[in-house]
């Protein structure tokens, strides 16, 4: 492909990159390519260095899966008629692919819409329930779903259940030891049980082949409104491993809990704080449970009870954190468009629920039946600055002149109504359902 890249179609690049066995920023033989990730104008760099990190935390999820490749010759990325031979749609939905134990992944391959900017991709969900992991989205297959992805989202899909492993920042690979280790499990059905082995080892031989490694077994239970994580001790060793460690719980888009319990002991409600307790990131709908540190060869049960008919009003969250994301996209598209307009209070109120969530979860129940009413306000009061803007352009120019001052021109009176478009076409995407 002569010429330079275009910043979004790399970054579009990278972000498949994240989600391939093997990541390089090199894509053809083009001297005009620039494959510096800081030399893309922004928001790209900061897009692409954000995926970096997410590669980076993914690594126990990958060093696993490519152990399980190893040993069964079955590549953790296939394709998605490995799984699902019998599914026409299995085979004609080709930019789709299996990625490890635990994911669909779906690379957006369109441009973004020059109004919404976003880009839409018809995604195909197999048999099951599958959760959207940028939106907190659930969907039960098999169908096909049309969606929408911003520059910063890329399509991934998790089973009901699905447990994965992560690590925490680091710049470089084994820049530091992996403590804690993170487990992030999504919701699951009642009585679902799910379970996932973690694989470790020395990295840095071929020792491996000789039974030196290890293996972390975690498994998860839903018990209507009660849910168990069960870390077993270690199997195996190696040179260099852990003898002890702490583990961060994540488990998105679901309920704050109203106890927590690690091997029997209280853990109680802290602030985004690194000692042993529980925080929720509202934004997400995120529990985010902090252990104390353990022995390897100890068993760790974390046991969180939530509110009676917590599990029974989870649809109720489906797609907040999309939701969310659209609302902080709309909010700074309307507030760059100062002194002319400005975030209706409503849809403040909508974006703030994320925030005071964090703060106190425990007004879920009713920040979360109170936010579709709010985010509709909201969003009904920008239609009618897009209705009142929808005019000549040389009368919109008088409009914002007399209301706002003299240096109003025709361009900017042009780019207030694109913006009022982009922010409503971002709120219709994000609505709740």
């Amino acid at each position: 492909m002569p010429g330079a890249v275009e910043p979004e179609l790399y970054t579009r690049w990278i972000q498949f990159g994240i989600y391939s066995p093997i990541l390089r920023t090199h894509t053809t033989k083009n001297p005009d390519s620039e494959r510096r990730i800081w030399a893309y104008p922004e928001p790209y760099s900061d897009i692409m260095r954000d995926a970096f990190h997410l590669r980076y935390a993914l690594q126990p999820y990958l060093y696993t899966e490519g152990r399980r490749t190893y040993d069964t010759g079955v590549a953790f990325l296939r394709p998605l008629y490995y799984d699902w031979p019998e599914a026409d749609e299995a085979y004609t939905y080709k930019d789709e692919y299996i990625f490890g134990q635990q994911m669909i992944v779906a690379p957006v391959t369109q441009p973004v819409d020059k109004e919404s900017q976003l880009a839409q991709e018809q995604v195909w969900i197999p048999q099951g329930e599958w959760i959207e992991w940028p939106t907190g989205r659930h969907f039960n297959g098999p169908t096909t779903v049309e969606r929408n992805f911003a520059i910063n989202q890329i399509p991934v899909y998790l089973r009901s259940g699905a447990i994965v492993p992560m690590q925490p920042h680091m710049q470089y690979t084994g820049q530091k030891p992996v403590d804690p280790l993170i487990v992030n499990v999504f919701p699951m059905q009642n009585n679902q049980n799910s379970s996932y082995s973690v694989y470790g080892d020395a990295s840095d031989s071929e020792d491996y082949k000789r039974g030196v490694y290890a293996w972390t077994d975690i498994d998860a239970k839903q018990s209507q409104d009660d849910l168990t994580v069960d870390i077993a001790p270690v199997r195996g060793q190696y040179p260099g491993m852990l003898h002890e460690r702490s583990y961060e719980i994540r488990l998105p888009s679901d309920w704050p809990p109203e106890s927590v319990t690690v091997n029997g002991a209280n853990i109680s409600f802290v602030q985004h704080s690194e000692k042993p307790g529980w925080h929720y990131d509202g934004n997400t709908l995120s529990t985010i449970i902090t252990t104390p540190r353990y022995s390897v060869t100890q068993r760790v049960v974390i046991h969180i009870h939530r509110a009676q008919g917590a599990l029974e009003s989870r649809p109720q969250l489906n797609g907040f954190a999309g939701a969310e994301t659209r609302l902080r996209a709309a909010y700074d598209t309307l507030n760059a468009e100062w002194p002319f307009t400005w975030t209706p209070n409503p849809l403040i109120d909508a974006w703030q629920t994320g925030d005071r969530l964090s703060y106190k979860p425990q007004t879920a129940k009713q920040e979360l039946a109170r936010f579709p009413k709010v985010y509709a306000e909201g969003m009904a009061q920008v239609q009618d600055l897009a209705s009142k803007a929808n005019v000549s352009d040389d009368e919109l120019v008088k409009q914002l002149m007399q209301n706002r001052g003299r240096d109003t021109t025709k361009e900017r009176a042009v780019r207030y109504r694109s913006s009022l478009q982009h922010a409503l076409k971002l709120l219709e995407d994000g609505q709740p359902q």
